[in-house]
């Protein structure tokens, strides 16, 4: 019952009300017609009785008396439009003489058998014997006939039954109709939950009656509330990015330019002991040296990876498009075995500082995961804005958005692990903050597919403020 609409239930209602009503009222006009027709009818067959008795006790013959039996046959058949009650005349042996037609009203505008059944009472028959002056003698009986009673009651019924069908029709329609106007503001209200619900920052019209106005009025502060919300939890997200990547920087510079340095120095060092080693032919020394050497050299290694994921220093050096290049050439070099491909636009000049960070990681998270999980043979790295419709060319630079690609034709790894994963969780609050989008797709056959779109106006904004 829940999933039926409110609309449908509010009409349903109205029917069942007109129904009952309807079958209430009928169950009313049924009793009333067989009460009012048994009533016509007696009354009807009592007079008719009375006035065949009293027109007997005037006849004082037996010359009168046949006259009045000669009347009296040769003009019953004559009353085709006598109602309620039927004449017939019977000897004193039971045979009947003559008798009334029947009215032949019923016959142009019969009554369904059902309607008869419901309304006709019990026929009632009434026996006026004819007086002494009568020869032979006999009875005069007098029946009720209910048939044009009823013809009579079914024509006004069926009159009024599509009067009232007419009437409800109209009603329903009008109910119908003004319940549709009514209750627009609340399919607006819904409509505008779903978009809110995917997403979108909407407000609903304030319309129709006070208090589905009020309800809209109520949404709108409550959706002017949560964008507010929205807004300062994304303010403090760059905060809190822009400060992380602060300190990022700051440990990598670090690194770089201190622990590298003592790096270099100590391998500085090594090498000259081991040229005075050779000289004086220690080898012991030599060994230990080399080792002090190799180890040196790993933590020169592990120390620029460490820069490398804390903070790109190349980024800030060479810019976006160097800095892309360098890192595919770098992965392609410790993954020799798949083919990586660059393709790169112009669109990525001038963005701000934020959105190629958000880029850079993007992509170098998306590499490490082909990387790790997938298997591939090939992956691909694009950066791209999408060619607008020729009518939509004419629009505001706004609405472009930039759009980093990365793609693999490997298996994959489950969609939950990958929704779950640290790395996009990050990737995902990054390009979110920016305004974008981030969708990862996994399609059968083909591998996995990481796109981010990030509004290129928000980007030259955030540049700009």
């Amino acid at each position: 019952m829940s999933r039926i609409g409110f609309k449908f239930r509010l009409n349903l209602l109205i029917t069942a009300v007109f129904a009952a009503s309807v079958i209430l009222g009928g169950a009313l006009a049924v009793r009333n017609y067989r009460l009012a027709i048994a009533a016509e009818t007696e009354a009807s067959a009592q007079l008719v009785v009375g006035l065949v008795a009293a027109s007997q006790g005037l006849i004082s013959s037996a010359r009168e008396a046949e006259q009045f039996q000669r009347h009296l046959i040769h003009e019953i058949p004559e009353l085709t439009h006598l109602r309620h009650v039927r004449l017939e005349v019977f000897d004193n042996t039971g045979k009947s003489l003559i008798r009334s037609q029947l009215s032949n009203s019923d016959e142009a505008n019969p009554a369904p058998r059902w309607f008869r059944a419901l309304v006709s009472p019990p026929s009632h028959s009434y026996q006026v014997p004819l007086g002494p002056h009568f020869s032979p003698s006999g009875v005069i009986m007098v029946a009720t006939d209910p048939d044009d009673e009823v013809t009579e009651e079914w024509t006004n019924t069926r009159d009024l039954m599509t009067v009232v069908g007419v009437f409800f029709l109209g009603l329903w329609t009008m109910v119908l109709c003004y319940i549709n106007f009514a209750l627009r503001p609340m399919d607006e209200l819904h409509g505008a939950l779903e978009a809110l619900g995917g997403g979108e920052n909407v407000r609903a019209r304030v319309f129709g009656s006070p208090e589905l106005a009020k309800i809209n009025r109520q949404f709108n502060r409550m959706a002017d509330a949560l964008a507010n919300a929205n807004n300062e939890n994304q303010t403090l997200n760059q905060r809190l990015i822009n400060l992380r990547d602060e300190e990022r920087r700051a440990i990598a510079r670090e690194l770089h330019d201190n622990l590298a340095q003592y790096l270099f120095a100590i391998r500085t060092d090594a090498f000259a002991i081991e040229q005075m080693a050779e000289t004086v032919g220690a080898r012991s020394a030599i060994d230990a040296v080399r080792s002090i050497s190799d180890s040196a050299s790993r933590m020169e290694t592990v120390v620029r990876e460490m820069i490398q994921q804390l903070r790109p220093l190349v980024l800030d050096e060479l810019g976006l498009q160097d800095a892309l290049r360098d890192l595919v050439a770098t992965w392609r070099i410790r993954n020799p075995r798949v083919e990586c491909i660059l393709e790169s636009e112009s669109p990525t000049v001038g963005v701000s500082a934020e959105t190629e960070l958000a880029i850079y990681h993007v992509v170098q998270e998306s590499l490490t995961n082909v990387a790790k999980h997938s298997g591939a043979s090939r992956a691909r790295v694009s950066i791209r804005v999408p060619i607008k419709p020729a009518d939509a060319i004419a629009g505001a630079s706004g609405d472009e958005n930039l759009e980093v690609i990365v793609e693999d034709n490997g298996r994959g790894v489950n969609s939950s692990a990958t929704a779950s994963g640290m790395g996009l969780v990050g990737m995902r609050e990054r390009i979110e903050i920016l305004g974008g989008s981030l969708a990862t797709v996994y399609r059968a056959g083909t591998g996995w597919s990481v796109t981010a779109r990030i509004p290129l106006s928000s980007g030259k904004s955030a540049e700009a403020a």
